[in-house]
This record gives C-alpha cells, structure tokens and sequence, in this order.
C-alpha cells in the first residue's frame, strides 16, 4: 500500500468539500423559497404582515389543474395563491425586495451565478435569458426558482410555483 505524499491530505479535504458543494449546485432548499419574511406555502396572514393589505387583487378562473386562483399586486411584487389561502408563486420586480440568498433585482447574472451555481436549466428567448433552480430533490423544475436576465442583469425573480418557460 503506497502512503500519500505530504500535504496531499488537505488536497484531498478540499476536492471532497468541492465535490459536496457541487452536488446542489443548480438547486435550491427550502430555505430559499421566500420574499423577506414569506415563504412558499404561506398563508395570506403572512403575506399580510409582511406586505400589508394588496394594491389591487385579481381572482383568476382556473384554467389547468393546481393553478392560481387569486392574485396580490404591490409595487414590484406579486403573490398568487392556489385555493384562495396558500402562497405557490411570489414575483419579484423591484429591489427593495430580497429572494432565497439574498438576491435581488438589478443583481448581474454573474453574481446569481457566484451564488448559485450553473442553473439546472438555461433558455434564452430573444433579449432575455432564464435560469432555472429547481427545489432540492425534485425531479422536475415545477417548484423553485426562476431567474429572467436581460443584459446580464436580473429583472425578475419568482419562487415557488414557477412559470413554465422550458417547453
């Protein structure tokens, strides 16, 4: 049995710790499914301490199965809700508003993906580019979060339920 050389152990301990970091790049927790202090699968109580009584509200007819039936619209953010109570989509447009790590609107692509990884899912349509992260342990990227860039410069950010833009 041959012996490593000197040093080779902390080489070791640093490709592992890569290696176990590398394994949820592309994805989030559920930790990271929330606006400031709401989080997917909130109740409008939480939405209403944190954000207060809604600009406008839009029911919506059901259209497809587990879709959104009520829709919250403040400045800069919107927050549906499936069975008129529960949270499944937060959008956020504006900067005062902060996503999952931290991330914001106006944040560069680079840094999203300094922080997050190469996304499980990328498509760019015309001037705008998606990334996609899906919730950890999903097979599909049904639940998590959505980034829209355009000129390398977050516009967009949605968790929960996402839009689907990879068809």
């Amino acid at each position: 049995m041959r012996s490593l050389p000197v040093g080779s152990g902390l080489l070791v301990g640093i490709l592992c710790a890569g290696c176990a970091l590398a394994t949820h790049a592309g994805t989030v927790g559920p930790d990271e499914l929330n606006v400031g202090s709401v989080r997917y699968l909130d109740d409008t109580n939480a939405v209403l301490r944190a954000f207060g009584p809604p600009i406008s509200r839009q029911p919506n007819p059901r259209v497809v199965a587990g879709g959104f039936d009520d829709t919250w619209s403040y400045s800069g953010l919107r927050v549906r809700f499936y069975d008129g109570w529960r949270c499944v989509q937060i959008e956020v447009s504006d900067s005062q508003y902060s996503v999952g790590r931290g991330l914001r609107v106006g944040a560069l692509l680079a840094g999203v993906l300094a922080v997050y990884g190469q996304p499980t899912y990328r498509r760019t349509t015309g001037d705008t580019t998606y990334l996609s992260y899906p919730f950890k342990g999903r097979a599909r990227a049904y639940v998590g979060m959505l980034v829209k860039t355009t000129a390398d410069t977050v516009r967009v950010l949605e968790v929960g339920q996402l839009t689907f833009v990879f068809m």
